[in-house]
């Protein structure tokens, strides 16, 4: 063969193996190039992970801010209508035990029950009655008639003072439909004979409690009826 193709072969054999022989350069290279693109890909990997993490955290706490906004509405609500419906509570009792009042008034007067509390403490009533004044709101005086007058004339013919509940007044009495600041109703045996006076003698009392925002009137006529309304 001519001596130029073994001179071609041996200059691309050295050429050849030159290039691998730099091989560690270009891969060495390639390797930082590798590095670089594959600590890029976490690096944003990371990034992305954190944001996602900052948003989820982000999320969730506007989560609960929102939470925490619906428990105080509704514990106002909760309160606020708690209170509203002690009031009613409150001011339904008092009705109910100021009926209870009278009518013990009545049963104590209709069994000549001693007063116990009167001075002398043996004595026996010819009536039992309640006064009711709207100068005094937050209570009635239960008393002895002693005297037999139809009024409560002082220590010596107390029964019981009885306070109201909390919140609960005497708001108006009413005489036969009349606006009255006194009303007093007492009982006579044997029937028994209802005596209405405030002081004058009438025929209808009407005393109206107030209590929140509602109230409660308790009625007593002369036949004896009593009522809440």
């Amino acid at each position: 063969m001519p001596d130029n193709y073994w001179q071609k072969k041996v200059f691309f054999g050295s050429s050849f193996r030159s290039f691998f022989n730099n091989g560690n350069i270009f891969g060495s290279v390639l390797r930082r190039k590798t590095n670089k693109l594959v600590s890029g890909f976490f690096g944003f990997h990371n990034n992305l992970t954190a944001k996602t993490a900052s948003s989820q955290k982000g999320t969730t706490l506007i989560e609960m801010l929102a939470v925490i906004f619906i428990i105080a509405l509704l514990s106002v609500l909760v309160f606020t209508n708690y209170k509203s419906g002690g009031s009613q509570l409150a001011l339904q009792r008092s009705a109910s035990k100021l009926a209870q009042d009278i009518r013990r008034a009545e049963e104590m007067t209709m069994s000549s029950e001693e007063c116990k509390k009167c001075t002398p403490p043996t004595t026996i009533p010819p009536r039992y009655g309640i006064k009711f004044n709207t100068a005094v709101p937050d209570s009635y005086i239960f008393f002895a008639d002693i005297n037999e007058n139809g009024t409560f004339e002082g220590p010596d013919e107390l029964v019981d003072t009885v306070t109201l509940e909390k919140g609960v007044k005497i708001d108006k009495i009413f005489a036969d439909g009349i606006p009255k600041s006194l009303g007093i109703v007492t009982f006579q045996p044997p029937d028994p004979i209802v005596y209405i006076r405030d002081p004058g003698n009438r025929s209808i009392l009407k005393v109206q409690l107030i209590g929140g925002n509602g109230t409660k009137a308790i009625i007593v006529n002369k036949t004896g009826l009593i009522y809440v309304q």
